[in-house]
Parts: structure tokens; C-alpha cells; sequence
């Protein structure tokens, strides 16, 4: 992607093609009406509605909502119901008030039925628990022309035991489907492509819930360990004649998962299948460099492939993530810049429909219209297109695709309530947007002119920050004016020189380990009969260092000259002290990575958390720095009293 701005204003011909498409489609939604998930009566609907007036409330009942899972007593759900929503539960429903005040004699009463709420609620985005259930899913899509996605809830495993689990899921899954097809005949519209049936058995893989062993900053054993766990997956997929699709989460995982989807296709083994496709994310401001990238990749290995392009359902992580660890945000500020970069890069893999075939996930009427529009114009095939859609929502628009001639896929999320409680807070975070599609139709009403607006955009593409160097530097803080005080950011593990620049500084500090380190008392170097070896946790037999051991003579001697310099310390005004502070905080800031591998060696600490360490040194150095001088008025040459 060039670095000049791109300032996306529309085409007359294509608005008037895709004004006309969009309302088209609008006429068809409106004359099959599908339950609407925001039409919906009692308990869901009621939450729904707040959550869009109140973002408190919102942001109170999700974290409510995620956690429910994990809460083992009738007594633990009230307490949380209490301490996240307070009196806003009783407000929600007024019954609960006479349940929350017996709620200490009978938990019970009040759990219960706040359970089963939730668990209805995780009910109106997931199609079931069990193989069996997606079967029945797959058949009633078939049914109605629909082609299925299977997605098996679960993400971010945390043990062997985990994965192993999750790996069987998805091989049970693919048997059990590839025996119900067997049995049921010929495909339905949507799985019949330009040139022939489509695989029918479609199968959705994250793959941080393949293996614990998955860190960006370790990009080649990861590599390693997910291949491990793909290739049966794969080799299943290519006897069932079935199609996977590599699910695309955050952004920390997006490079690693690129990686990983170039490298096991490579492999002689699956080059000729089974078939395969990944996911895209258009919130990302560098989403349009990695599939340009993608596609070239396919060119050059002849590989077809499908791109499901999605908006992305990580905005509010990535963004308060970023924001936290003061990193870039990697993804658009606002929904018009991700909108328009939807249309842009749809542009794009139509452009490149014969290596890259396009499966459009949106339940945007104006993205849809504007694929179609674009489509139509390139004369490409209908067939060629895919449109996709979440299980769950918006079933008017599916059935308007379908009647007007386009391939729709479903994308059914599958397994239990725990694991798929994440899955069901992005849905509900998507359907209160302020500025979501679904909300804009359903809840706001909005006219076909404020729904089939062109997204107009500058997007200034791929900002400087958001390429920024695995380590963000700052200059060192001045004493007589710091800037205001902001957290140390970690190291953007993902970066692609993260690994190589940590691995340079093992290694330097590796070279060096084993040597004697005196102990110093003013400005003088002291070695000592005695000496302490520090070893490497890790690895006992490495010897990180040799160092002095001081005894009491050695301690009068450091208290002597600490005595002499007391004088002069104790008029030193606070802008001095401070100074002192934001040199030491500078002088780790350069050497970071040495410090940080020195205790990887001295501690056995893994490399972020070794990092994390160093950069919560540096933040308190900056932090009580700046608190002396707010404390002192900005020139006290003694403490403040207590």
C-alpha cells in the first residue's frame, strides 16, 4: 500500500447501480420479514434497548454476561449480579427486586432464572451444542438454499489437555457431516459454484485453540506446534472432500496466522487440497498490504484460494488494548474509514476473482450492494461470489441474496455455553454499535438514503504508527518540564523484528554470562573472599554470575560513605532527585532488551513477562519522579511532612 492518502469519494455510475442494488434489496427484505433479533419480546429484548441508551449499563451487563459461565453456586451469581448491575438489575426487571431481598434464604429463585436468560440469549447465536444439532442446522439451511459454515465455539487454549479436545471436535465434526451429506443428495444453490458443485461440508478453525504453544514472539515453534495439530484436520478434510476456512482473531495472532496458512499449504502433502480459504480483516489499517500480499502468494503458487473478507470483531479489544500497553491502534478509529476499506479491498478480490474467489461477510446492505454492483460491472459470474452471514442475524437479508441469485453461506457457530460466551459479548457488542447496520435498521429505523450512504474516507492507509518498531522509544524525560506521565510500552511481540531483536540480545548477554561481579561501595570496585553464584533456574548447570558476598566490615564501610554523602543529598532540591530518577528510568529505557534477557537468564521469566518487568522498573522511576515534583510545587528542597 502507498503511503499517500487515498481519499475514497464515490463513483457517480457505481452509487446509482449500487443505490439501485441496495434498494432492491431493501424491497425483498421487506417483503419476507425474518424475526428480528432486536423484535424480539421479554427479557432480551428489554437488555438490548438499554444497552443502546445506557453504556454503562452495557458495558456492566457483558462483563455480567462473561463471567456467568465460570460461577460454580446459585450464591456466587447473585453476588455478581449485585456488585456488576446493582440497583440497574431490579430497574431491568422489577420482579428481581423481591427475588435479590430473599436472595440470601434462597439464591436459587433469583440464579435460576438469570441463567437460563443467558443461556437463551447464547441461543440466539449459536445453532446448538452438539454435532446432531449442526446437522439439523445444515439440512433446514439446505433447505432454504443456504450453505453452511461450521464454526466449533472455543478460542485460546491454555493446556495439551484443552487442544486435544478441541482437535478431536473438529475431527468428529467433519465424520459426522461428511456421513449426513452422504446421505442426503444433491447439493443446494449455494453450494454449486461456476464450475461445479462446492465442497458442502465447510469447516471454520481458530488457531489459537489448536495449541497452548502459540506466542507471536516465537513465531517458528508455534509454526511448528499448529502444524502439528492442522495436518489431521487437513488430511480428514481432503478424504471428506470438505473445505477449510482459517478464522482470523486478533491482531496479535494476524501475522502468525498468515504464516502459518502459506507454510502448510506449501507442503507437498496439500497442494493439490483440500480446498482452503482465510479470513480478512478490513478494520485493520494494514489489512489491504496483507492480501495484496495473499493474493500474489496464491499467483505465485498457483494455489486457488477463498478470502472471507470481514470488518473484524476484535474493535473494542484491539483499540483498549492498544491503549493500554501504549501501543498504535492497529485498527480504524472510525466505522466509516473500516467501511470504506470493506469497499475497497472488495474491489480488490473481485479484481483477482480467478486466484482469490471472494466471500463477502457482511450484513451491511450497502457493502453487499456495493459487491454486487462491482461484480456486475466486471461481469463476473454470480456464482463466483459468495455472500456470508452470521447465524442468527440477519435472516431477511440472507433471503433477499438468495432470491436474487447470490450464494449464501451461513456461518453456524457450534459447542457449550462456556466456551462460547466470548463469541456471544462480540455479538452483542456488534448489535449495540452506535453506528452498526443492525442497530440502524432495526432498533433506529433509518431510510434507505441513510443506509445506503457511501462510507467516504480518507484513508491515509497504513500510518507510520502502526508500523512501528517492535520497541516504541521515547526520549528521556526532563526534570525542569516532563511531559506528562504515561505507562512504558511493552514490546509489540508481533512485530516482525520482535523475535530477531530479542534473540540478538540473548545472545550478547549469553556471551557474557558466568563473569565475576564485584560489589562497590562508593566508587570502588570490591572483591571478597566469599561469593555467591547465581544459576539459571532453567538450566542449574549455567551460571548466570559470580558476585561478592559482603559482610558486616564491607556494610560499615558502605554506611561510612553514604554518612559523607547525606550533607549534600539532603540539599539537593526535588528537581535534582528527579533527575536522578528519569536517568536511571533512561538508562534502562536503552538497554531494555539486556535487562530483560538478563532476567530471562537470572529468573528463568519468559520473554514478555521479563519485559513487562523491565518496563514496570521504568514506569515507576518516571511515575514517583513526577509525583516528587507535584508534591514539592516544583522547587521544595526537602520532603513534604508525612
Amino acid at each position: 500500500m502507498t503511503p499517500e492518502a487515498t481519499f475514497l469519494t464515490p463513483d457517480p455510475g457505481i452509487e446509482a447501480a449500487v443505490r439501485a442494488t441496495g434498494e432492491s434489496l431493501l424491497r425483498l427484505m421487506e417483503a419476507h420479514p425474518a424475526p428480528g433479533i432486536l423484535s424480539k419480546k421479554g427479557a432480551y429484548a428489554r437488555i438490548m434497548e438499554w444497552s443502546m441508551r445506557d453504556p454503562a449499563f452495557k458495558a456492566q451487563l457483558f462483563r455480567f454476561v462473561d463471567v456467568l459461565p465460570s460461577l460454580d453456586s446459585s450464591a456466587e451469581i447473585v453476588r455478581h449480579l449485585q456488585e456488576y448491575l446493582g440497583d440497574k438489575a431490579v430497574e431491568l426487571n422489577p420482579a428481581m427486586r423481591t427475588g435479590l431481598a430473599a436472595a440470601a434464604f434462597a439464591p436459587a429463585l433469583v440464579a435460576g432464572p438469570v441463567k437460563a436468560n443467558v443461556t437463551s440469549m447464547a441461543g440466539q447465536f449459536v445453532a446448538g451444542a452438539t454435532p446432531g444439532d449442526l446437522v439439523k442446522r445444515l439440512r433446514s439451511n439446505a433447505a432454504s438454499g443456504i450453505a453452511t459454515t461450521i464454526d466449533l465455539l472455543g478460542e485460546t487454549v491454555v493446556s495439551g489437555t484443552e487442544a486435544d479436545v478441541f482437535l478431536q471436535r473438529n475431527l468428529d465434526v467433519l465424520e459426522t457431516v461428511s456421513k449426513a451429506i452422504a446421505r442426503d443428495g444433491k447439493p443446494c444453490f449455494s453450494d454449486m459454484g461456476p464450475n461445479g458443485p462446492l465442497p458442502r461440508i465447510n469447516l471454520s478453525v481458530k488457531v489459537s485453540a489448536l495449541t497452548p504453544e502459540v506466542h507471536p514472539a516465537d513465531p517458528g515453534r508455534s509454526i511448528k506446534a499448529l502444524k502439528e495439530r492442522l495436518r489431521p484436520i487437513l488430511r480428514r478434510a481432503g478424504e471428506a472432500g470438505a473445505f477449510i476456512n482459517f478464522d482470523m482473531e486478533s491482531y496479535a495472532f494476524k501475522d502468525l496466522t498468515l504464516s502459518l496458512f502459506k507454510s502448510i499449504l506449501g507442503e507437498d502433502e496439500f497442494q493439490g487440497g483440500p480446498a482452503v480459504g482465510i479470513a480478512m480483516q478490513a478494520y485493520l489499517r494494514d489489512c489491504e498490504r496483507d492480501l495484496r500480499d495473499l493474493i500474489a502468494w496464491a499467483r505465485g503458487s498457483r494455489r486457488p484460494i477463498v478470502v472471507r473478507l470481514v470488518k473484524g470483531a476484535y474493535w473494542d479489544y484491539e483499540t483498549t488494548l492498544a491503549g493500554q500497553r501504549g501501543w498504535p491502534v492497529p485498527v480504524w478509529s472510525e466505522k466509516s474509514e473500516s467501511d470504506a476499506n470493506y469497499e475497497k479491498l472488495s474491489l480488490l478480490l473481485l479484481e483477482n476473482a480467478d486466484i482469490a474467489a471472494p466471500a463477502f461477510a457482511s450484513h451491511n446492505v450497502r457493502s453487499c450492494a456495493h459487491a454486487i454492483a462491482q461484480a456486475d460491472r466486471l461481469g463476473i459470474d454470480p456464482r463466483v461470489c459468495e455472500f456470508q452471514a452470521l447465524y442468527g442475524m440477519a435472516d431477511e437479508l440472507k433471503s433477499a441474496l438468495i432470491t436474487s441469485g447470490r450464494r449464501v453461506r451461513e456461518y453456524c457457530p457450534v459447542g457449550e455455553l462456556l466456551p462460547g460466551m466470548a463469541y456471544l459479548v462480540r455479538r452483542l457488542l456488534e448489535n449495540t454499535s452506535n453506528e452498526g447496520f443492525v442497530r440502524l435498521r432495526f432498533a433506529e429505523h433509518k431510510d434507505l438514503e441513510a443506509l445506503v450512504v457511501p462510507p467516504v474516507a480518507d484513508l491515509d492507509a497504513v500510518p507510520a504508527g502502526v508500523l512501528a518498531p517492535a520497541v516504541v522509544g521515547r526520549a528521556a524525560t526532563k526534570a525542569r518540564d516532563p511531559r506528562p506521565y504515561e505507562p512504558e510500552p511493552l514490546v509489540r511481540w508481533f512485530a516482525p523484528e520482535a523475535p530477531s531483536l530479542m534473540s540478538a540480545a540473548i545472545d550478547a548477554v549469553r556471551a557474557g554470562l558466568g563473569a565475576a561481579i564485584p560489589g562497590l561501595i562508593g566508587d570502588s570496585d570490591l572483591h571478597t573472599n566469599r561469593t555467591i553464584v547465581s544459576v539459571d533456574p532453567a538450566d542449574p548447570a549455567r551460571v548466570v554470575a559470580v558476585s561478592a558476598c559482603c559482610g558486616p566490615p564491607e556494610g560499615d564501610a558502605a554506611v561510612e560513605i553514604a554518612g559523607a554523602a547525606f550533607e549534600r543529598w539532603s540539599r539537593a532540591g526535588f528537581t535534582e532527585r528527579a533527575g536522578v530518577l528519569f536517568r536511571a528510568a533512561d538508562w534502562l529505557r536503552r538497554r531494555r532488551l539486556e535487562v530483560a534477557s538478563l532476567e530471562v537468564f537470572e529468573a528463568g521469566k519468559c520473554w514478555d513477562d521479563a519485559d513487562g518487568d523491565v518496563a514496570e522498573a521504568i514506569d515507576y522511576l518516571e511515575y514517583y519522579g513526577r509525583e516528587g515534583l507535584r508534591l514539592a510545587g516544583g522547587g521544595a528542597v526537602q520532603s513534604p511532612p508525612g
